[in-house]
């Protein structure tokens, strides 16, 4: 099979939303999963996030079957957050976390690494809200997980002026079930910036208020 015909079986797999196909398809072609993560990079479109969250789950779950194997993939996505890989994994925050929400217990610094890239002092730090997002994602279901370093991340990054930035942390703070400072829960609510979420298998555009109903006024 040509590289050309592995993604595209990769994509009509993507379309049908189908983990297991995908990751027995893994199984049989090394190729798969640089196939998944290549298809990752658009955070505007949902094949892309689709693609994101596959990928980190089949690593999580061949961890269960090879660990070595993971654990290189892990190494490849981290190294391609660095300028000296030549290709920037665009998404390689939110990969990392499916990977761990997946299967925590093989890839406990795997959280570290996460936390790095989301603290990183720069203001075009591209890897921030996908950060947030995977702090968030792996808290809702491995709290245990989540340090205060974590912790203190989300809070610092609530009011962000960047509007994807504030959103994931408003969205982590809500997984994680944090409590907010009122006067904080205030000026968030009467913002009038949107987001586009990935949430519910969907692209979902968000009104900063609705972002509190959906994910922390429960």
């Amino acid at each position: 099979m040509t590289l050309k015909q592995v993604k595209s079986q990769v994509k009509t797999l993507l379309n049908q939303n189908n983990l297991n196909d995908t990751f027995e398809f893994a199984l049989k072609d090394k190729r798969v999963l640089s196939a998944l993560i290549s298809m990752s990079y658009d955070k505007a479109t949902l094949t892309s996030w689709r693609a994101a969250y596959m990928a980190g789950r089949i690593i999580g779950i061949l961890a269960r079957h090879d660990n070595d194997e993971a654990r290189g993939h892990i190494r490849r996505i981290f190294w391609n957050t660095s300028d000296e890989s030549g290709t920037i994994c665009w998404s390689a925050p939110e990969i990392l976390g499916e990977a761990v929400r997946e299967n925590p217990a093989p890839f406990e610094d795997v959280v570290h690494l996460i936390i790095g890239l989301t603290e990183e002092d720069s203001p075009d730090n591209i890897f921030r809200a996908g950060g947030l997002h995977a702090i968030g994602r792996i808290g809702e279901v491995h709290r245990e997980y989540i340090e205060q370093d974590a912790i203190n991340l989300v809070i610092e990054y609530l009011e962000n002026n960047i509007i994807d930035v504030s959103a994931n942390a408003i969205i982590a703070a809500g997984r994680l079930k944090l409590k907010i400072d009122k006067d904080v829960l205030n000026r968030l609510k009467v913002r009038t910036d949107k987001a586009v979420i990935y949430n519910h298998d969907m692209l979902i555009t968000y009104k900063f208020k609705e972002l509190f109903d959906e994910f922390v006024s429960k």
